[in-house]
């Protein structure tokens, strides 16, 4: 069965959005990932840019919030919303693994088109590394062989 994955973040404009790409990019077909917003907007010009500089095009997204969600249970919820996110987390059902991860939030980039480009490249690769390190450890094993012992090459 495939892991059913949650993102929620404040706006499901940005962050969340970036979060859900980069779990579809390195799940595969092995899992069912969504993300949402408690007090969504309209999505971030930039977080579209910096996902296509990196070949991960979010351009089809668009904001949600979890009443509107297929899948009402989830066997992971990823809250980038902080305390705000615990709230709604606790009307979801079930009995997901939560877990949390914070980064700066894109409203409060404030500067010009090429500094705020750089700031959301960064939150980008950050979450790119998370995505990737989540993915190996609960859906799918990225890394081949074992590199546990540095003598023996994998087999």
């Amino acid at each position: 069965m495939k892991k059913r994955i949650l993102v929620i973040g404040t706006g499901n404009d940005c962050r969340s959005l970036m979060m859900e790409g980069w779990l579809k990019y390195y799940s595969g077909d092995e899992a069912l990932i969504y993300s949402a917003g408690y007090s969504p907007s309209e999505v971030n010009k930039y977080a579209v840019k910096v996902m296509m500089d990196a070949m991960i095009d979010i351009t089809g997204s668009e904001p949600n919030i979890i009443d509107d969600l297929p899948e009402k249970t989830f066997d992971y919820i990823i809250n980038m919303a902080e305390g705000k996110g615990r709230e709604v987390i606790k009307e979801i059902t079930g009995n997901p693994t939560v877990i949390e991860k914070t980064s700066q939030d894109c409203r409060s980039l404030e500067d010009n088109e090429e500094a705020i480009l750089q700031k959301l490249a960064a939150i980008r690769d950050s979450l790119e590394d998370f995505c990737f390190d989540f993915v190996n450890e609960n859906v799918r094993n990225l890394i081949p062989g074992d590199f546990s012992d540095p003598v023996r090459p994998p087999k």
